[in-house]
């Protein structure tokens, strides 16, 4: 089981379950084949005249400090990990390569009541650290000798502090708040911090994002507000540099009918999702109160066109749609 092919906290987790397995003793019966996969995952034991049969395999060989994993692919050896056993637990775990390269090492470490205090794992020049306290994990130290990526967890295993940082100097840092203890309560806030911007994300008791503030040097250079009914977006404001952007949305029986989208309160948009007999929404241009423009769109294609003059149609134009139709 190579559970450090994969990306992140999951790494972390899954060394727990390989350090779980050897708690039951060795994890394979020596001598033996397995079904396996590209991840070198123990599967099923296979007879010797089943190999032929699976694209990859895994032989066990037993060693005089634990035991060996031989990964195949169609017969030929792709990679081999041993399993170093002390005092009937997991200690090290070497990666290699079939000509002896090793690829990459872990090496594990106890707390006093024998749960799983820490892993290290070295390769490719790079040195990753997993804390555990209480059978979970709580750090993730990723040291790639140009920077050090931390990661801290709380007692549901979610990622409340992310850092990156080179020599003294933080790059980049992520706070995370949830709205209550447990693996099931959703986000509260996310506060980023990069290059002095900081950026925070709020989201209401369901997890739904309600309103992002971007600030540098103390001033607000962006702000988006979003207004819900229930589960339905009623508004959405949005304020930069440029000037406010405010979307409003309404419905019918819950269902999505037409927007209006206002530049410094002045209209400039109206969406309507209701309908036609070629088209399924029309997009009007406005000037305040003046319709210039409306737009028929049958999905996503733009089928038709017209400028408009107190409210009327006064040029058309059709557009050749991937159908062939206009």
């Amino acid at each position: 089981m190579n559970c450090f092919r994969r990306p992140g906290p999951t790494r972390g987790v899954c060394a727990l379950a390989l350090v779980a397995l050897f708690a039951r003793g060795l994890i394979a019966d020596e001598g033996s084949f397995y079904a396996s996969n590209a991840m070198g995952v123990v599967r099923d034991a296979i007879a010797a005249d089943e190999i032929d049969a699976h694209e990859w395999i895994i032989r066990v060989d037993a060693s005089a400090v634990g035991e060996t994993h031989v990964l195949f692919r169609d017969g030929v050896e792709i990679e081999r990990t041993d399993f170093v056993v002390v005092d009937g637990v997991l200690a090290e775990r070497r990666v290699g390569l079939p000509d002896g390269t090793i690829r990459y090492t872990e090496r594990y470490s106890y707390w006093a009541d024998g749960s799983l205090r820490s892993v290290v794992h070295d390769g490719s020049g790079d040195t990753i650290t997993y804390r555990y306290e209480a059978g979970r994990m709580v750090l993730e130290w990723h040291d790639t000798g140009r920077s050090i990526e931390e990661s801290r967890f709380d007692r549901a295993g979610r990622l409340v502090l992310r850092r990156v940082r080179v020599s003294d100097a933080i790059l980049e840092q992520e706070e995370r708040d949830y709205w209550a203890d447990g693996a099931g309560s959703p986000l509260r806030s996310v506060t980023r911090t990069r290059d002095g911007e900081v950026t925070v994300e709020q989201y209401n008791e369901r997890g739904v994002l309600v309103g992002v503030t971007s600030r540098a040097a103390e001033a607000v250079r962006s702000a988006l507000v979003r207004v819900f009914d229930g589960d339905l977006l009623v508004e959405e404001r949005s304020e930069t540099d440029a000037g406010l952007l405010v979307r409003r949305f309404f419905y019918e029986a819950g269902v999505l009918i037409a927007e209006r989208v206002f530049r410094d309160g002045a209209l400039t948009l109206v969406v309507d999702h209701e309908p036609g007999a070629d088209y399924t929404r029309t997009e009007t241009i406005h000037r305040g109160d003046e319709a210039l423009l409306r737009v028929y769109f049958r999905g996503q294609v733009r089928i038709r066109e017209s400028v408009l003059r107190d409210g009327e149609a006064i040029r058309t134009r059709e557009f050749a749609t991937p159908d062939g139709q206009s």
